[in-house]
């Protein structure tokens, strides 16, 4: 199961997170073949400070993107698509060129006790 965190500045559009967020599940799903309700993915809008080298942003921008950390037990093809899959979706969903889009990626063992 794909856990994606999405920690993003305020959104200078009118965007629902959920609604990107339920986007952002439906696009892994689909790149991957598995079911929708197999991805959880969660939404941190940033309150305080966000600095860039010494760019200081305040909203969600070219600059300042969102932040994606991936969790997930996946071969290297897989979880590329997963990446392409989210990139594109906030991409599309915030107005940004998809190299905006910080993504950190984590392998799990997501199997019960750890077999």
């Amino acid at each position: 199961m794909p856990l994606i965190e999405i920690t993003a500045l305020p959104l200078r559009t009118v965007v629902e997170p959920s609604a990107v967020c339920a986007e952002v599940n439906a696009a892994v799903a689909a790149a991957i073949g598995c079911r929708p309700d197999a991805v959880w993915t969660t939404w941190r809008t940033i309150t305080g400070a966000d600095v860039r080298g010494s760019s200081v942003g305040a909203l969600v921008d070219a600059d300042h993107g969102p932040i994606v950390h991936l969790y997930l037990k996946r071969t290297p093809e897989e979880t590329a698509l997963v990446c392409r899959a989210i990139e594109e979706v906030l991409a599309r969903t915030l107005g940004l060129d998809p190299a905006s889009v910080f993504i950190t990626i984590q392998p799990v063992d997501a199997t019960p006790g750890g077999e």
